[in-house]
């Protein structure tokens, strides 16, 4: 058996970064499958511009792309709302395809407000629409575009279950 050594001499404990909004870029991305069976994409992010925390690397953020709801869920086996996914889009202004008229964009979706009052737009309440053809809005994107993506994220801390605390990105923001 071979023995090893290692200089320690310079090793800090870890802490996680401030529970702040910060700069990021996404530094690698994984596609694969959540436990309940979900195409889903895992991302790296690395802080840009902070002076204490740029170049942290904030790893295993989960984005589910489709699927339905685990058993341990309030709704086992209704489909899942892939709200991070349309947060992630938005935020770093990622191109995407109507299924409707194929048309690509970057464009926020425009959300219906009714037919009354003064920022009617006539489209159904609450509805996600494509904003070149107002169809319902269902899209198709390419996760080549995903590593390098700028935006901001909102990032807060947890405890692991080994009691060590690490930072979670609870929100994307737009870089704007």
């Amino acid at each position: 058996m071979a023995r090893l050594t290692a200089d320690l001499a310079d090793y800090e404990e870890f802490s996680p970064a401030d529970k702040a909004v910060y700069d990021m870029h996404v530094s690698a991305m994984e596609r694969g499958t959540s436990k309940a069976g979900n195409a889903m994409l895992t991302l790296s992010w690395k802080l840009d511009n902070h002076e204490q925390f740029g170049g942290r690397e904030i790893r295993f953020d989960t984005v589910v792309l489709s699927g339905v709801q685990s058993d341990k869920s309030k709704n086992p086996g209704a489909p899942i709302v892939p709200f991070r996914l349309m947060d992630l889009i938005q935020a770093c202004k990622l191109p995407w395809m109507c299924g409707a008229c194929e048309e690509e964009s970057s464009r926020p979706w425009l959300v219906g407000t009714g037919s009354e009052g003064d920022k009617a737009n006539g489209l159904p309440k609450g509805k996600l629409h494509c904003p070149d053809c107002q169809a319902g809005l269902k899209l198709s994107f390419d996760d080549d575009h995903v590593p390098g993506a700028r935006c901001k994220g909102a990032v807060d801390i947890e405890e692991g279950k080994n009691g060590k605390n690490f930072n979670k990105i609870v929100k994307y923001l737009p870089a704007d």
